[in-house]
């Protein structure tokens, strides 16, 4: 046996022995029997690999009596296995016992048949087979399987009959046969506490007496045989007399596992189990324990039970079927909730989408009437002495603002200071350029266009005036990232980095790159602002991409994402 499955056997028994069921406990029983279940084809196989031993065994054993013997285990094998085997081995054990001219052994074999036909619902047949058995030359073990046997064919007719109920559980012959049974077996006997639970089942009382009494005779089951699957059954109807339906399930789902584990096809346990599970509305473990049910009963071939489980199977379908309608209109409703929520959270949204808008225009039209007041400023300037006093009232309120004032400009110093300057080079290169203008104005006025003309015709302004553009630049951008060249040199081999000349701050390569860590991808861009070739920055740029190991088309991004800027 496996260790989980032993562990969760000495886990169930544990529980029984006095402690209550919580959702934990009923999810582990049923785990444990979801665990066998899945592993049923495993012990089927291993069922089918004994019964071709035996097979081989008989093919191979020459001797009447021993043939009969080995006949006799295949009826075993086969008794809760397949009913038609069963029925076929008993006959050729019928056959050998005719020709060994063994009355007793042809006892035997009618007791094995009368429990096989009860099983699969032929009880005429199975009361005729008890009835051809002379009791008068039975031995003292063959009297027990007799009694045995007559009991579970009476008690098959009397639930067919409809003779028994839960309160009358079997007729006054039945419990004439188990009183006497009870009386004259031994406790040794195990039989003794098959027919002691079978005769405590008719009340509350004597069930209370015989639960204590079969716990300890069931103690340190493996449960994987059919006498396990039978004691535990008994003790789980025991424990339903008594009113216990918590241990009355566990001892149900131990059965149902010994049922699996012995290969019995002829199940009861798991049956009974799938309706108490209807009843509590599990309906999932119920579907698929009776739908195993029926696959044993197809097996078994016991057309009675297939139509006995075909009517629970159907219950159970039609309870799934309520549930799964009722679950659909569940669903239905909370999507129609869910709908109305969307409706009104949209209707929220516009409404606060609208309110935003509404503050935005607010703002707007704020912002512009404050632009309006700062340009009136100007034309009101004449009327400051009128306004003397109320700035004096203004003064207290002045300092606080200018205070809040002098915070700000603290923070956007450093950033004034490079917006100021770029503006001071503009303004520069402004200047320059109307003064040029102006000269080539007065040339031209005079009559001068020969000095136009070479003023004009010669590059050196615009090469001075270039010249102080890139210086101009430099400093800007390095005052921006002063750890420019030491980052982007880490981008390049060993060996291969770029060192600016001594009295330089960016060379041409690095200045083509300082543009690009700028966001100025382009090379022709590039060109336009160093003014000149478009060939000359596509060449710089591919001799310094190739000084790294890093793919050209991921070499322009990491150098955009090179050091932070000093604002």
């Amino acid at each position: 046996m496996k260790l989980h499955h032993l562990l969760v056997i000495i886990s169930l028994l544990a529980t029984v022995r006095g402690y209550g069921a919580d959702s934990d406990e009923y999810a582990a029983w049923l785990d444990s029997l979801d665990v066998v279940l899945a592993d049923s084809p495993r012990y089927d196989a291993e069922k089918e690999e004994t019964i071709s031993n035996v097979k081989r065994r008989l093919g191979l054993t020459t001797d009447e009596e021993q043939r009969y013997w080995v006949v006799r285990e295949l009826y075993h094998q086969y008794s809760s296995f397949d009913s038609d085997s069963a029925l076929l081995y008993s006959e050729r054990a019928a056959e050998i016992a005719v020709r060994c001219d063994r009355p007793d052994w042809l006892d035997e074999i009618n007791l094995d048949r009368a429990y096989v036909l009860a099983a699969t619902g032929m009880l005429t047949e199975a009361a005729s087979a008890v009835k051809a058995v002379d009791e008068r030359r039975l031995s003292d073990r063959m009297y027990i399987k007799y009694c045995e046997t007559r009991i579970f064919v009476q008690t098959h007719l009397d639930q067919y009959l409809g003779s028994t109920n839960d309160e009358l559980p079997y007729s006054r012959t039945t419990y004439d046969m188990l009183e006497a049974m009870c009386s004259n077996l031994p406790m040794t006997d195990p039989q003794y506490y098959w027919f002691l639970g079978y005769r405590a089942v008719s009340s509350p009382d004597k069930s209370a007496e015989a639960i204590p009494v079969l716990e300890e005779y069931m103690r340190n089951r493996a449960f994987n045989t059919r006498t396990d699957a039978k004691d535990a059954w008994m003790l789980s109807q025991l424990y339903n007399i008594a009113g216990d339906g918590s241990n009355r399930m566990k001892w149900l789902v131990l059965s149902a596992i010994a049922d699996v584990r012995s290969a019995n096809k002829e199940i009861a346990s798991l049956e009974e189990l799938s309706g108490l599970l209807l009843e509590n509305g599990d309906l999932e473990h119920a579907n698929n324990y009776i739908s195993y049910c029926i696959k044993c009963a197809i097996g078994y071939k016991s057309r009675v039970r297939v139509g006995e489980l075909a009517d629970l199977q159907y219950r159970i379908s039609d309870a799934l079927q309520s549930r799964n309608d009722s679950q659909s209109s569940q669903i239905v409703r909370y999507i129609v909730y869910l709908a109305i929520i969307l409706v009104l959270l949209s209707i929220t949204l516009v409404l606060l989408w609208s309110q935003l808008q509404r503050l935005r225009r607010n703002r707007r039209a704020l912002h512009e009437a404050n632009e309006n007041l700062r340009l009136r400023v100007e034309e009101l300037q004449d009327a400051r002495e009128q306004l003397h006093a109320a700035n004096e009232s203004l003064a207290s309120l002045y300092s606080s603002v200018k205070e809040d004032a002098r915070e700000l400009a603290q923070t956007n110093e450093v950033k004034e200071k490079y917006i100021a300057y770029i503006f001071e080079i503009c303004s520069g290169y402004i200047g320059k350029l109307d003064d040029y203008r102006k000269h080539i104005n007065r040339l031209i006025m005079t009559g001068r266009f020969d000095q136009v003309r070479e003023l004009t015709k010669s590059p050196e302004l615009s090469h001075s005036e270039i010249k102080e553009l890139y210086a101009n630049f430099d400093r800007v951008f390095l005052s921006l990232y002063p750890g420019f060249i030491a980052d982007f040199n880490t981008l390049l081999r060993p060996g291969d980095e770029i060192v600016p000349k001594k009295g330089e701050m960016l060379n041409t390569e690095l200045r083509i790159y300082a543009l690009v860590r700028l966001g100025l991808s382009d090379s022709t861009k590039i060109a336009k602002f160093l003014h000149c070739s478009a060939q000359t920055v596509y060449n710089t740029r591919l001799r310094v991409r190739n000084r790294s190991d890093i793919p050209r088309e991921e070499f322009a991004a990491r150098v955009a994402a090179l050091c932070k800027s000093a604002l």
